[in-house]
Protein backbone atom coordinates (compact mmCIF):
# COMPACT_ATOMS: atom_id res chain seq x y z
CA UNK A 1 0.00 0.00 0.00
CA UNK A 2 1.41 3.34 -1.01
CA UNK A 3 0.23 6.92 -0.84
CA UNK A 4 1.28 10.24 -2.25
CA UNK A 5 1.30 13.37 -0.14
CA UNK A 6 1.20 16.81 -1.72
CA UNK A 7 2.12 19.81 0.42
CA UNK A 8 0.26 22.94 -0.64
CA UNK A 9 -0.09 26.46 0.66
CA UNK A 10 1.88 28.10 3.43
CA UNK A 11 2.85 26.54 6.75
CA UNK A 12 1.50 27.79 10.03
CA UNK A 13 4.02 28.19 12.81
CA UNK A 14 4.44 24.93 14.70
CA UNK A 15 2.04 22.97 12.51
CA UNK A 16 2.07 20.83 9.40
CA UNK A 17 -0.89 20.88 7.03
CA UNK A 18 -1.21 18.67 3.98
CA UNK A 19 -3.66 17.87 1.21
CA UNK A 20 -3.82 14.16 0.39
CA UNK A 21 -3.83 12.68 -3.07
CA UNK A 22 -4.23 8.96 -2.52
CA UNK A 23 -2.93 6.73 -5.27
CA UNK A 24 -5.24 4.22 -6.94
CA UNK A 25 -3.69 1.17 -5.28
CA UNK A 26 -4.28 2.62 -1.81
CA UNK A 27 -7.93 3.34 -2.61
CA UNK A 28 -8.27 -0.17 -4.00
CA UNK A 29 -6.75 -1.63 -0.84
CA UNK A 30 -9.24 0.17 1.39
CA UNK A 31 -12.14 -0.65 -0.94
CA UNK A 32 -11.24 -4.33 -0.70
CA UNK A 33 -11.76 -4.11 3.05
CA UNK A 34 -15.26 -2.82 2.40
CA UNK A 35 -16.38 -5.60 0.04
CA UNK A 36 -19.69 -6.17 1.82
CA UNK A 37 -23.23 -4.81 1.74
CA UNK A 38 -22.81 -3.12 5.12
CA UNK A 39 -19.97 -1.02 3.71
CA UNK A 40 -21.49 -0.16 0.34
CA UNK A 41 -22.21 3.41 1.43
CA UNK A 42 -18.54 4.35 1.64
CA UNK A 43 -16.95 2.57 -1.30
CA UNK A 44 -16.51 5.82 -3.21
CA UNK A 45 -13.41 7.97 -2.75
CA UNK A 46 -15.17 10.68 -0.75
CA UNK A 47 -16.71 8.14 1.60
CA UNK A 48 -13.38 6.43 2.11
CA UNK A 49 -11.67 9.72 2.96
CA UNK A 50 -14.42 10.42 5.51
CA UNK A 51 -14.04 6.92 6.98
CA UNK A 52 -10.32 7.49 7.39
CA UNK A 53 -11.00 10.87 9.01
CA UNK A 54 -9.48 12.91 6.18
CA UNK A 55 -12.78 14.56 5.22
CA UNK A 56 -15.70 15.83 7.26
CA UNK A 57 -18.80 13.66 7.39
CA UNK A 58 -21.54 14.76 9.76
CA UNK A 59 -22.47 12.07 12.25
CA UNK A 60 -19.56 9.80 11.30
CA UNK A 61 -16.40 9.38 13.34
CA UNK A 62 -13.48 8.45 11.12
CA UNK A 63 -10.47 6.30 11.96
CA UNK A 64 -8.37 9.23 13.19
CA UNK A 65 -11.14 10.35 15.54
CA UNK A 66 -11.62 6.85 16.94
CA UNK A 67 -7.90 6.52 17.71
CA UNK A 68 -7.95 9.92 19.39
CA UNK A 69 -10.96 8.90 21.48
CA UNK A 70 -9.18 5.73 22.61
CA UNK A 71 -6.12 7.71 23.76
CA UNK A 72 -4.00 4.56 23.75
CA UNK A 73 -6.40 2.68 26.03
CA UNK A 74 -7.13 -1.03 25.57
CA UNK A 75 -10.54 -1.93 24.18
CA UNK A 76 -12.39 -4.09 26.71
CA UNK A 77 -15.44 -5.10 24.69
CA UNK A 78 -16.96 -4.62 21.24
CA UNK A 79 -20.65 -5.11 20.58
CA UNK A 80 -21.58 -5.46 16.93
CA UNK A 81 -24.98 -4.62 15.49
CA UNK A 82 -26.26 -4.75 11.92
CA UNK A 83 -24.32 -1.71 10.68
CA UNK A 84 -22.47 -0.36 13.72
CA UNK A 85 -20.23 -1.42 16.58
CA UNK A 86 -20.14 -0.15 20.16
CA UNK A 87 -16.63 0.09 21.62
CA UNK A 88 -16.33 -0.10 25.42
CA UNK A 89 -13.30 1.33 27.24
CA UNK A 90 -12.98 2.22 30.95
CA UNK A 91 -16.69 2.71 31.45
CA UNK A 92 -17.02 4.81 28.29
CA UNK A 93 -18.52 3.72 25.00
CA UNK A 94 -18.42 4.90 21.41
CA UNK A 95 -20.66 3.78 18.55
CA UNK A 96 -18.98 3.65 15.13
CA UNK A 97 -19.79 2.26 11.70
CA UNK A 98 -18.61 -1.31 11.08
CA UNK A 99 -16.29 -0.27 8.21
CA UNK A 100 -14.46 2.06 10.63
CA UNK A 101 -13.86 -0.93 12.92
CA UNK A 102 -12.53 -2.85 9.92
CA UNK A 103 -10.07 -0.03 9.22
CA UNK A 104 -9.03 0.10 12.87
CA UNK A 105 -8.24 -3.63 12.92
CA UNK A 106 -6.28 -3.59 9.65
CA UNK A 107 -2.57 -3.42 10.51
CA UNK A 108 -1.56 -2.14 7.06
CA UNK A 109 -3.95 0.81 7.35
CA UNK A 110 -2.73 1.55 10.88
CA UNK A 111 0.88 1.46 9.71
CA UNK A 112 0.01 3.95 6.94
CA UNK A 113 -1.57 6.26 9.54
CA UNK A 114 1.55 6.03 11.68
CA UNK A 115 3.79 6.93 8.75
CA UNK A 116 1.50 9.82 7.90
CA UNK A 117 2.20 11.36 11.30
CA UNK A 118 5.99 11.05 11.14
CA UNK A 119 6.40 14.86 10.66
CA UNK A 120 5.27 15.27 14.27
CA UNK A 121 8.56 13.73 15.39
CA UNK A 122 10.47 16.64 13.86
CA UNK A 123 11.63 19.48 16.03
CA UNK A 124 9.27 22.46 15.93
CA UNK A 125 6.30 20.55 14.45
CA UNK A 126 3.55 20.58 17.07
CA UNK A 127 0.35 19.89 15.16
CA UNK A 128 -0.80 17.86 12.19
CA UNK A 129 -4.11 18.60 10.56
CA UNK A 130 -6.08 17.38 7.56
CA UNK A 131 -8.98 18.92 5.70
CA UNK A 132 -9.68 21.70 3.23
CA UNK A 133 -8.87 25.39 3.24
CA UNK A 134 -12.32 26.03 4.73
CA UNK A 135 -12.74 23.09 7.12
CA UNK A 136 -10.25 21.14 9.23
CA UNK A 137 -11.42 17.55 9.67
CA UNK A 138 -8.86 16.40 12.25
CA UNK A 139 -6.07 17.93 14.30
CA UNK A 140 -3.42 15.77 15.96
CA UNK A 141 -0.74 17.12 18.28
CA UNK A 142 2.80 15.86 18.73
CA UNK A 143 1.85 14.55 22.17
CA UNK A 144 -0.99 12.50 20.65
CA UNK A 145 1.19 10.86 17.99
CA UNK A 146 2.02 7.97 20.33
CA UNK A 147 -1.64 6.90 20.23
CA UNK A 148 -1.29 6.23 16.50
CA UNK A 149 1.57 3.74 16.72
CA UNK A 150 0.37 0.70 14.76
CA UNK A 151 -0.17 -2.58 16.62
CA UNK A 152 2.11 -5.49 15.87
CA UNK A 153 0.78 -7.72 13.14
CA UNK A 154 -0.61 -10.94 14.60
CA UNK A 155 -0.02 -14.26 12.91
CA UNK A 156 -3.16 -15.72 11.33
CA UNK A 157 -3.73 -19.46 11.69
CA UNK A 158 -4.71 -20.94 8.31
CA UNK A 159 -4.28 -24.70 8.81
CA UNK A 160 -4.55 -26.80 11.98
CA UNK A 161 -4.81 -30.52 11.35
CA UNK A 162 -3.51 -33.94 12.38
CA UNK A 163 -1.55 -35.90 9.78
CA UNK A 164 0.12 -39.31 9.80
CA UNK A 165 3.71 -38.86 8.64
CA UNK A 166 6.73 -41.18 8.41
CA UNK A 167 10.03 -39.62 9.48
CA UNK A 168 13.66 -40.59 9.58
CA UNK A 169 15.64 -39.06 12.45
CA UNK A 170 18.31 -36.49 11.56
CA UNK A 171 19.12 -35.49 15.15
CA UNK A 172 17.40 -35.64 18.52
CA UNK A 173 17.70 -33.40 21.53
CA UNK A 174 17.04 -33.66 25.23
CA UNK A 175 16.76 -29.92 25.82
CA UNK A 176 13.68 -28.38 27.39
CA UNK A 177 12.13 -27.38 24.05
CA UNK A 178 12.49 -31.05 22.99
CA UNK A 179 12.69 -30.33 19.26
CA UNK A 180 13.96 -33.07 16.98
CA UNK A 181 15.22 -32.69 13.43
CA UNK A 182 13.31 -35.09 11.23
CA UNK A 183 13.18 -35.86 7.53
CA UNK A 184 9.94 -36.81 5.78
CA UNK A 185 11.55 -37.95 2.54
CA UNK A 186 11.35 -34.53 0.94
CA UNK A 187 12.53 -31.98 3.48
CA UNK A 188 14.00 -31.62 6.95
CA UNK A 189 11.82 -30.10 9.66
CA UNK A 190 12.09 -29.28 13.36
CA UNK A 191 9.32 -30.91 15.38
CA UNK A 192 8.32 -30.71 19.02
CA UNK A 193 7.87 -34.17 20.56
CA UNK A 194 4.91 -34.01 22.94
CA UNK A 195 4.21 -37.75 23.23
CA UNK A 196 4.92 -38.19 26.96
CA UNK A 197 5.02 -42.01 26.92
CA UNK A 198 7.51 -41.97 24.06
CA UNK A 199 9.65 -39.39 25.84
CA UNK A 200 9.74 -41.52 29.01
CA UNK A 201 10.84 -44.59 27.05
CA UNK A 202 13.63 -42.60 25.40
CA UNK A 203 14.75 -41.15 28.76
CA UNK A 204 14.89 -44.67 30.28
CA UNK A 205 16.80 -46.07 27.29
CA UNK A 206 13.89 -48.40 26.55
CA UNK A 207 14.09 -47.32 22.92
CA UNK A 208 17.33 -47.36 20.95
CA UNK A 209 17.86 -45.70 17.62
CA UNK A 210 20.00 -46.97 14.78
CA UNK A 211 20.82 -45.67 11.31
CA UNK A 212 17.85 -46.07 9.01
CA UNK A 213 15.25 -46.18 11.77
CA UNK A 214 11.97 -44.48 11.03
CA UNK A 215 9.15 -43.08 13.14
CA UNK A 216 5.49 -43.36 12.18
CA UNK A 217 3.79 -40.43 13.87
CA UNK A 218 0.56 -38.57 14.32
CA UNK A 219 1.65 -34.99 13.72
CA UNK A 220 -0.21 -31.77 14.42
CA UNK A 221 0.59 -29.41 11.56
CA UNK A 222 -0.19 -25.72 11.97
CA UNK A 223 0.43 -23.21 9.21
CA UNK A 224 0.38 -19.49 9.86
CA UNK A 225 0.32 -16.34 7.78
CA UNK A 226 2.76 -13.88 9.34
CA UNK A 227 4.21 -10.51 8.44
CA UNK A 228 7.28 -12.35 7.12
CA UNK A 229 5.23 -14.82 5.08
CA UNK A 230 3.98 -18.35 5.68
CA UNK A 231 5.39 -20.49 8.49
CA UNK A 232 4.69 -24.04 9.63
CA UNK A 233 4.90 -25.64 13.08
CA UNK A 234 5.13 -29.41 13.61
CA UNK A 235 4.20 -31.23 16.82
CA UNK A 236 4.52 -35.00 17.13
CA UNK A 237 1.61 -35.83 19.42
CA UNK A 238 1.96 -39.62 19.15
CA UNK A 239 4.63 -42.02 17.98
CA UNK A 240 2.92 -45.16 16.66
Amino acid sequence: MTSQVNVKGSFKSGSFGIDFVLSTDFLTRVQDLFASDTASAITNATGILAALGFAANQGCRGLLHVIQWLRGRTIQQIETKSNTAIVHVDGEQLEIQLPILTLFRDVAVREAAQRMLEPLSRQGVEKFYVGTDNLISATITAQQAQWFVAPQAQDKLLVDEIRKIIFSIISLTFKEDNKWRLHDGMSTINAIISDVDFQHKVDRNQINFAKGDILVCDVRVRQWQSAQGAKTDYEVIRVL
